[in-house]
C-alpha cells in the first residue's frame, strides 16, 4: 500500500514538473504546436521518421502568419524565428545578445572553433584561422586539387569501362578526401584504389552513426541535466574514439618540415602557430595553440572540408541529371573558360564561370547543407516590436529549409532555376531568407574554401564526363533522419556516369 502511494505520488510530481516545462510558451502568448511528454515536438526525428530538417520546415509551414514559433526539443523551449527581421537583429545586428552557439561542449570537439561560446576565446581562435582563407592561400590549393581530379578521373573511367554502379555521394566524398589529405593534413592519399587511415579516422570518429550517439543525444533533449552529469563519462568515450585519429594527427605534427612554403595547408598553419606560440589578444583572453587545440581544430576543418562539399557535389549533379539542358549550359561555359586559360585551374577562371556560379547557388538554396541555423541569448532579450521577452539560455532556431523553400520567397520553390541568381534577380531576393552558410559574425568561416572545392569539382568532373538518371534515380531526394549534423540524402544519390565525346 505505501509504496503504490510513493509511486502515484512520484508519477503526480512527474507529470505537475512536465506540465510546467511544456507551459512555458503559453505563458509567454507564444503560438506553437502541442508538445508530448518528454520528446516534445520532436518525436518524428527521435524516433527516425523525420529528418529534422523536414520537422523544423513542417512546422515552419504550419504557421504561415506568424513571426515566430514555440515549440520543444525534448524539454527545451525552443523559439523557432520566420520573420526576416527578426532574424536580421538575431544574426547581426543585435549579435551581441547571440554569439553563443546551441551545440553543447560536452559532446564532442569541446575547443573546436565550431561548438566555442562567443566569447574572447572563440573570437582569437577564429582570428588565427581566418589567414587561411584569403585569396593567396586559396590559389596555392587549386593545382593540388587538379591534380586531385586526374586520378579521380582515372578512377571514374574505370568504373565507367568496367560497368560498375556507383553511388554519387560516396564518389564525391573519395575526390574531397584525397583533397582534405593534401589541404588539411599535408599527405597524398588513395582513397580510390587503396585502405587509408585517413578515411578510417574521420569516418569512425565523428561522421557515422555510433552506438554512444543516440543516447547521447536523446538524453541531451529528454534529460538535460542528465547529460551534465554524465558529461565526464561520455568525453572519455569519445577521447577514446578520437584517439586513433589523435595519434595520427599527432605523428604528423611532428614530422620535419622542409623550406618550402605549406601555409596554405592547415596543420602546418597550426604548427606554425603553436611554434611561434602565437598569442592573439582578443579583450582579456589569449588564445594559445597546443596539440590538444590543433587536434580539435583540424578534426574541424577535415571535416568540413570532406562532408559537406561532397554531399553538395552530389546534389549539384543530382540535378544537373536531372536538367539536361542546364548541364549542357554549364558544360559549354566551363570548356569555353577552360580553354581560355589553356585548361588551368584558377580563382580567376573559376570566377569566370557564371552560371556555374548560379547553378551552386540555386542548389544551396534547394538543399542547404545545415537544415537550421542556431542561437541562445547570453541574456533576457525582448524582440522589438513584439511582447516577446526571450530568457537567457533559450534556443532560438532559425529553420534554412523553411525560409528557403517558402513560396512567399521564391515563385515555384521547389523547381531548380539558375535563373533566380541572374544579377537582376539575384538582389529581388529577400534578405535573410537565402542562409546556406549562415550570416554574421558567426557566418561559416570556410565559405569561400568550400566554393572553390566544390566549383572546381564540379566544372573538372563535367569537364570529362556527362551525368543523367538511371533506373535508381529518385526524382526528390528523401533526407536520411540519422545524421545529425548534415542533410545526406537517404540511399544515396544515384546516376548514370558516362564519356563526354
Amino acid at each position: 500500500m505505501l509504496v503504490g502511494i510513493i509511486i502515484f505520488l512520484l508519477l503526480v510530481t512527474i507529470y505537475l514538473k512536465y506540465v510546467e516545462i511544456y507551459s512555458f510558451w503559453r505563458k509567454k502568448g507564444v503560438i506553437g504546436p502541442t508538445p508530448y511528454p518528454f520528446v516534445g515536438n520532436y518525436a518524428p526525428f527521435i524516433f527516425g521518421r523525420l529528418s529534422e530538417a523536414d520537422l523544423l520546415r513542417k512546422i515552419y509551414e504550419q504557421y504561415p502568419n506568424e513571426r515566430f514559433v514555440g515549440m520543444y526539443k525534448g524539454v527545451r523551449p525552443v523559439l523557432l524565428l520566420r520573420d526576416p527581421e527578426l532574424i536580421k537583429l538575431v544574426m547581426v545586428k543585435d549579435f551581441k545578445y547571440f554569439s553563443d552557439r546551441c551545440i553543447e561542449k560536452t559532446l564532442q570537439l569541446a575547443k573546436s572553433v565550431f561548438t566555442l561560446k562567443g566569447n574572447e576565446e572563440w573570437h582569437a581562435k577564429r582570428k588565427l584561422m581566418t589567414p587561411l582563407y584569403t585569396s593567396s592561400k586559396l590559389s596555392k590549393i587549386l593545382p593540388c586539387i587538379q591534380k586531385s581530379a586526374d586520378n579521380y578521373a582515372k578512377y571514374v573511367n574505370y568504373l565507367i569501362d568496367n560497368n560498375i554502379d556507383h553511388e554519387i555521394h560516396n564518389l564525391q566524398s573519395k575526390f574531397m578526401l584525397q583533397n582534405v589529405g593534401i589541404l588539411t593534413f599535408g599527405v597524398e592519399i588513395d582513397p580510390f584504389f587503396g585502405d587509408n587511415e585517413l578515411e578510417t579516422a574521420l569516418i569512425e570518429t565523428t561522421i557515422n552513426p555510433h552506438l554512444i550517439n543516440s543516447p547521447l543525444h536523446i538524453a541531451n533533449y529528454v534529460c538535460p541535466s542528465l547529460l551534465k552529469m554524465l558529461a565526464p563519462l561520455f568525453r572519455i568515450i569519445y577521447l577514446r574514439r578520437l584517439m586513433s585519429f589523435g595519434h595520427y594527427i599527432t605523428s604528423l605534427i611532428n614530422k620535419p618540415r622542409d623550406g618550402n612554403d605549406m601555409s596554405h595547408i592547415f596543420l602546418n598553419h597550426m604548427v606554425n602557430l603553436k611554434s611561434r606560440d602565437e598569442k592573439v589578444l582578443n579583450s582579456k583572453l589569449h588564445a594559445i595553440v597546443n596539440n590538444t587545440d590543433i587536434i580539435e581544430q583540424t578534426l574541424t576543418i577535415a571535416l568540413a572540408s570532406y562532408e559537406t562539399p561532397s554531399i553538395l557535389s552530389g546534389m549539384i549533379l543530382h540535378e544537373l541529371a536531372l536538367h539536361q539542358e542546364i548541364q549542357e549550359k554549364c558544360y559549354q561555359e566551363i570548356t569555353s573558360v577552360f580553354d581560355k586559360h589553356n585548361g588551368q585551374l584558377s580563382l580567376q577562371a573559376l570566377s569566370e564561370m557564371k552560371y556555374l556560379d548560379m547553378v551552386y547557388e540555386e542548389a544551396l538554396r534547394l538543399h542547404p547543407m545545415s537544415h537550421v541555423l542556431d542561437r541562445r541569448p547570453t541574456a533576457k532579450y525582448t524582440l522589438p516590436d513584439t511582447n516577446l521577452t526571450v530568457d537567457k539560455n533559450v534556443f532560438i532556431f532559425i529553420p534554412t529549409h523553411g525560409l528557403q523553400l517558402d513560396p512567399k520567397y521564391y515563385k515555384d520553390p521547389c523547381k531548380f532555376d539558375p535563373d533566380r541568381f541572374l544579377p537582376e534577380n539575384k538582389d529581388k531576393i529577400t534578405s535573410y531568407t537565402y542562409l546556406p552558410f549562415g550570416f554574421g559574425p558567426r557566418a561559416c568561416l570556410g565559405i569561400r574554401a568550400s566554393k572553390v572545392l566544390v566549383l572546381s569539382n564540379i566544372s573538372l568532373f563535367l569537364k570529362r564526363f556527362k551525368v543523367s538518371p538511371s533506373s535508381k534515380t529518385k526524382a526528390v531526394l528523401k533526407l536520411d533522419p540519422k545524421r545529425l549534423l548534415t542533410t545526406v540524402p537517404l540511399g544515396g544519390i544515384w546516376m548514370k556516369i558516362e564519356h563526354r565525346n
